[in-house]
């Protein structure tokens, strides 16, 4: 949990990031990374209306700064699969909402972050059983994915952007 201020004065409460997330998208976003573990950027787990409901949450309940941060933290991520934006996402929330210069590792999204034996377990063999069953993603096709996911919330946003530029992966434009 952490606390906020807001307007220059420390609010009364405290903000729990899987509650805010669950209440913000109105539960379609799980704020349990383990629950999209080695799936692909995919707009059935994460789109730019989650994105959205998520920067207005941080802006109603933490402030403009912490939103325009936030637009940034999503324009600099390479992978949108969610379980990679939930990891990085709870770095940015417990960092302060602060932008930072690594927002992402590579291959977070195969990451197992269970907190107790049982997740971890449950987490591992979904995890096989997603790599037994298909081919995995170039980092190209994941990054190009990731573009698409979040074309609409970055095209609204792009003025909240230090460093904007029109993006090009691998053959394609993305519009920002």
């Amino acid at each position: 949990m952490l606390f906020f201020e807001k307007e220059g004065q420390l609010k009364n409460q405290t903000i729990e990031i899987n509650s805010a997330i669950r209440g913000w998208t109105k539960g379609k976003l799980n704020p349990r990374s383990s629950f999209y573990t080695g799936r692909g950027p995919n707009i059935g787990d994460l789109n730019s209306w989650m994105l959205e409901a998520i920067y207005q949450g941080i802006k109603t309940e933490v402030g403009e700064g912490p939103a325009r941060n936030f637009v940034q933290f999503v324009y600099d991520l390479k992978d949108l699969s969610a379980s990679a934006f939930l990891q990085a996402f709870e770095q940015f929330w417990y960092g302060g909402c602060e932008v930072t210069t690594e927002p992402q590792r590579e291959g977070t999204g195969n990451q197992l972050t269970g907190h107790d034996e049982d997740e971890l377990f449950a987490e591992g063999w979904g995890l096989i059983g997603h790599a037994l069953g298909g081919s995995r993603l170039s980092q190209d096709k994941v990054e190009a994915l990731s573009c698409s996911l979040k074309l609409e919330f970055i095209e609204k946003h792009k003025k909240e952007i230090v460093g904007y530029t029109n993006r090009r992966i691998g053959k394609t434009y993305f519009g920002y």
